[in-house]
């Protein structure tokens, strides 16, 4: 998701998706932060909290990560240029928890 509000506007040849006056297919907002929240299983008091984020928060490109034990979420908010969801995914798992 990117974190810019889109409005679809006609144009001769279809629609232009923009987004603050910038065409989106040219780097919305000029930034590249994406936020995703990803469902973690096995997480259960502050010590999964604290090493979640510790893990994320090490990985470049991450801007912010916030676990919300009660509802079993991970949100992360990420420069996609510089790091994707697979790896962020795969040091939540090398903690020893499950992304479902």
């Amino acid at each position: 998701m990117i974190f810019c509000k889109v409005e679809s506007l006609p144009t001769w040849g279809g629609e232009n998706y923009l987004c603050g006056g910038v065409d989106l297919m040219s780097n919305c907002c000029g930034n590249n932060t994406r936020e995703i929240n990803l469902k973690v299983k096995g997480m259960s008091c502050g010590h999964c909290k604290m090493a979640i984020e510790k893990a994320v928060n090490s990985l470049d490109g991450i801007k912010y990560v916030e676990v919300n034990l009660e509802d079993g979420l991970v949100k992360v908010k990420f420069d996609f240029s510089v790091i994707d969801e697979e790896k962020i995914q795969n040091a939540i798992k090398e903690e020893g928890y499950s992304v479902v």
